[in-house]
């Protein structure tokens, strides 16, 4: 899939399930927990944010280093952290598709040789949602739809 594919996939994302999360009203929905330990769906679209974040790092980044390594995050932390839980829902919408936008630009002017080529140096097996082992090839183009399914998971937790 080209740099141009990938990035209308993830505007085609954003324009299509913001109309569906502007439309979840029920506060006591988007709030509630199956459990203590687990996420309200304000939590997830939270976390959603924060790889949007933490994955645009990676995507720039990528441009400037022969390997596909990349720092990791605790997710958990990061929720807590920013208070997800607590803020005001219409931002974290509005906050979810601005960094999602933004990925897409830089997503956009990647080439598709760098998308394409591959390494063993990764750490897939640890940062991915599809996970690479450790040792196969892998590629930039993999962590970006990577990225794009680990969206759609969440925003289907969200909406349903």
């Amino acid at each position: 899939m080209s740099a141009k594919s990938l990035s209308s996939s993830i505007f085609q994302i954003v324009d299509s399930q913001y109309t569906q999360l502007n439309a979840i009203d029920d506060l006591a929905y988007l709030e509630s927990k199956d459990s203590p330990d687990k996420w309200s769906r304000k939590e997830i679209l939270g976390h959603l944010i924060d790889s949007a974040y933490n994955n645009h790092r990676r995507f720039k980044v990528s441009v400037n280093q022969e390997h596909l390594v990349f720092d990791g995050y605790d997710q958990d932390s990061e929720v807590i952290r920013h208070n997800y839980q607590q803020r005001d829902y219409t931002e974290l919408i509005d906050g979810w598709k601005a960094a999602n936008i933004q990925l897409a630009h830089l997503v956009a002017s990647l080439s598709d040789a760098l998308l394409t080529k591959e390494t063993i140096q990764h750490n897939f097996y640890r940062i991915g949602f599809n996970q690479i082992p450790k040792g196969e090839p892998a590629t930039l183009q993999h962590l970006i739809e990577d990225y794009i399914n680990h969206m759609e998971h969440h925003l289907a937790q969200i909406v349903g």
